[in-house]
């Protein structure tokens, strides 16, 4: 004899735009600031605890010095996605903010003065996250993570490197 049990999740959805910089640096590269845009969803599966997945589309720079005073400026672009994300209460208002992020880049350049510029590590990274994201009633966030990162070159696979970054977001949430 089987018993079946089932039952229904009433979850809540919310989603909505996101804006935002980014501060990033790379190997010790001096941090530069960058600029971001996506959408996200937020999926409530328990009580105020849910899955949040998230694309972005951002801009990251940063730059070094050599030994001689010549600086080089980095930038880069990529799209950024937080498949397995998810959010944990603090309050009502305070949640934390976890999970995995894989991006791909293109067009990244290395500019120095009186050389050509140089294409960089147009490949891909991934990278664990944590961040604190403050919800207003009206639907406005506010969202602060960090990202460790471990960046490989997409066309040369012995070439990576490792970084960090920081991003501060504004996010408008619409119920459905």
């Amino acid at each position: 004899m089987f018993i079946l049990g089932a039952y229904s999740v009433n979850a809540q959805v919310k989603y909505g735009p996101v804006l935002g910089v980014n501060m990033s640096s790379y190997d010790g590269q001096k941090i530069g600031l960058g600029a971001e845009f996506g959408v996200f969803a937020k999926i409530e599966l328990l009580d105020r605890f849910g899955w949040m997945p998230e694309v972005r589309f951002g801009t990251r720079a940063s730059s070094t010095v050599d030994a001689a005073g010549v600086k080089t400026k980095y930038s880069r672009s990529a799209v950024d996605i937080y498949l397995i994300s998810f959010y944990i209460p603090f309050s009502d208002n305070l949640n934390a903010w976890v999970g995995y992020r894989t991006s791909t880049y293109s067009n990244g350049k290395a500019k120095t003065p009186n050389v050509p510029d140089m294409d960089i590590l147009v490949g891909g990274n991934k990278g664990l996250f944590v961040g604190l994201i403050y919800e207003t009633v009206s639907g406005f966030n506010v969202r602060v993570n960090a990202t460790m990162l471990n960046i490989k070159d997409g066309e040369t696979s012995d070439i990576s490197t490792s970084g960090m970054e920081l991003s501060l977001t504004a996010t408008y949430a619409i119920s459905w």
